[in-house]
């Protein structure tokens, strides 16, 4: 581990470990196949205060993700008062298990970068939920990311939700790495055919939903994925997420899926 002048927690790339498995690094386009990591844990400035032996300690089972089978998000929640008020910052570490070293050979910040800047954590001394995707490498938290949005139609059942029009099924997630408020869901793996969805909020069709065109509990977005294509939905929710009231931005488009 170094740390720079500005006090940020990185690796020092000079070294290297024999037997570690290959990285699979994300492009720009993420909505191919995902092999899922064997660990993912969120090293950090808090991680004695839930019983780590140290801070920015990878392998600390108690700061290990748990993978959703059915969702393909790891996820772990901190019950309130396990992490105090206060300033904190972390990363992603992925498979820490597995490196011979440290645990810091695979590691992401902020936007989901390898090797990144620390990420900032404002807790509040509630409850927090960390959630990791490793299709984006992109972390954010319960503070962070207050409201979830999940496209919710006809298709998920291609990506192996257990059905389709399901609200709480988070391979639809749409996610916003950059944090440019624009929250995006991008796939190329679905089979050729016509399809419909609306963005739903917080895992439940109770928490209100967009349709097309941003309209509030709106008609569903339609689209048709040819041959070799994949889409894109990108949503802005209006500014607080309230569902009734219309979103700025909600877009379906198809792009070619690239090759191989």
């Amino acid at each position: 581990m170094v740390e720079d002048a500005d006090g940020d927690l990185g690796v020092d790339q000079t070294y290297a470990v024999v037997g570690e498995p290959p990285v699979e690094e994300t492009g720009t386009d993420w909505g191919g196949p995902v092999v899922q990591p064997t660990s993912v844990s969120v090293p950090g400035s808090f991680n004695r205060e839930v019983g780590c032996a140290d801070d920015w300690l990878p392998k600390c089972e108690q700061i290990a993700l748990a993978l959703d089978q059915e969702d393909a998000v790891w996820t772990k929640t901190f019950g309130a008062g396990a992490i105090p008020r206060g300033s904190y910052a972390h990363k992603v570490a992925v498979d820490p298990t597995l490196d011979s070293g440290d645990g810091w050979a695979q590691n992401y910040g902020v936007g989901g970068v390898r090797d990144g800047d620390n990420i900032e954590l404002a807790a509040d001394g509630g409850p927090i939920t960390f959630y990791y995707s490793h299709a984006t490498h992109w972390v954010t938290n319960s503070i962070e990311t207050p409201h979830l949005y999940v496209a919710s139609g006809s298709f998920q059942s291609e990506l192996g939700c257990p059905a389709d029009n399901d609200a709480s099924c988070m391979r639809s997630w749409l996610q916003d790495p950059d944090g440019d408020g624009v929250w995006t869901f991008r796939n190329h793996t679905l089979p050729p055919g016509d399809y419909t969805a609306r963005i739903t909020q917080d895992l439940s069709a109770a928490g209100g939903s967009w349709g097309a065109g941003g309209s509030p509990g709106g008609a569903d977005l339609t689209w048709t994925v040819g041959a070799g294509e994949g889409v894109e939905l990108s949503f802005t929710p209006p500014d607080p997420s309230d569902p009734t009231q219309a979103a700025p931005l909600l877009t379906v488009e198809t792009y070619p899926a690239p090759a191989g």
